[in-house]
């Protein structure tokens, strides 16, 4: 399993859970170089392996810390929830992104510095409708 320490560089679109599934079942799957996503724009992208990266637990969530010399992409060792939301302290660099990889994980797309908390939050009055969305998905 990849722990968020080394970026994947090979996205690979699929276009559903199963063949998400059949492909991580696959034993020439290589996780640590590989990644699966249903949104082809992702696989557009030049990524560059990351120079170094961290996960932690904090109150709330996760921070999520690395360094690249440009985009990157690390899968994070938590479920994917349309739920969560991320918060980057970096600054001079574009927003990060979270999105759904291999099936079931979290993914999060950086330029160059992420500093960043992830926390899952849902309420009344602020992203109310994320687990619908989350049933949506599968």
């Amino acid at each position: 399993m990849n722990l968020g320490i080394n970026a994947t560089t090979e996205v690979r679109v699929v276009s559903g859970f199963d063949e998400a599934v059949n492909q991580l079942a696959d034993i020439g799957f290589d996780r640590k170089r590989s990644v699966l996503v249903f949104d082809a724009a992702l696989a557009n992208d030049h990524l560059t392996p990351v120079d170094g990266a961290q996960v932690r637990m904090v109150p709330g969530g996760f921070f999520v810390e690395a360094h690249s010399p440009a985009t990157s992409l690390l899968v994070l060792p938590f479920q994917f929830s349309q739920c969560l939301q991320i918060h980057n302290s970096a600054v001079n660099v574009d927003a990060p992104r979270l999105f759904r990889v291999n099936a079931i994980e979290t993914g999060v797309l950086f330029n160059r510095h992420l500093a960043a908390k992830i926390e899952f939050f849902t309420g009344v009055f602020h992203n109310s409708g994320c687990r619908w969305r989350d049933s949506q998905d599968f």
